[in-house]
């Protein structure tokens, strides 16, 4: 299985926030200064990092029950095996 990285969005939005505020701050336009782009820019970034922590924590709950059924795997088998059944 393929390991997906859950930061990689988060950081493709702060580098995109970034490039866009700079462009905001450097190349000011005749429509004035807008607070309203700046706001959605600025947040951006933290709604990917909160989905990249649920991410993370579900990756985390996968890891964690694939360990147990692989202990309850060797322990079946070790019951099979003290039973003398080769199911």
């Amino acid at each position: 299985m393929k390991k997906v990285n859950p930061w990689m969005p988060a950081y493709y939005a702060l580098a995109i926030s970034l490039f866009h505020l700079f462009t905001l701050m450097t190349f000011k336009d005749d429509s004035g200064f807008k607070l309203d782009d700046m706001i959605l820019y600025c947040m951006l970034p933290f709604l990917f990092v909160f989905v990249g922590m649920s991410l993370e924590r579900l990756q985390q709950q996968n890891r964690d029950l694939q360990k147990q059924i692989d202990e309850l795997k060797s322990q079946q088998s070790a019951m099979n095996d003290e039973t003398g059944n080769g199911d």
